[in-house]
């Protein structure tokens, strides 16, 4: 059986992270996360090692995809380059 939730998985934006870019288009509607300080704290380890990984955000200008480095520094890519995912979870409203 299934159920309605309110809660929400979702991929993070820059401005989320602590990146400052124009190209957020929801830069208005949203807020850089507490968690988020500084480069080490964007670092995510890949499972069982201790080397941290890139992985995608949700913000985008023309054809480049921004990221986040395995250090923690924003990049951008093509969309033709595969970085990891690090979903974002929000429960309830």
């Amino acid at each position: 059986e299934n159920y309605e939730s309110q809660d929400h998985l979702y991929l993070l934006s820059t401005k989320e992270v602590g990146f400052n870019t124009g190209y957020d288009s929801a830069k208005d509607e949203t807020r850089k996360l507490d968690y988020y300080t500084d480069n080490a704290s964007r670092v995510k380890y890949n499972y069982g090692t201790s080397t941290g990984g890139g992985w995608s955000l949700r913000t985008v200008d023309s054809d480049i995809f921004f990221l986040v480095n395995a250090d923690g520094s924003e990049y951008g890519l093509p969309a033709n380059f595969g970085a990891g995912v690090v979903p974002a979870f929000r429960v309830g409203k």
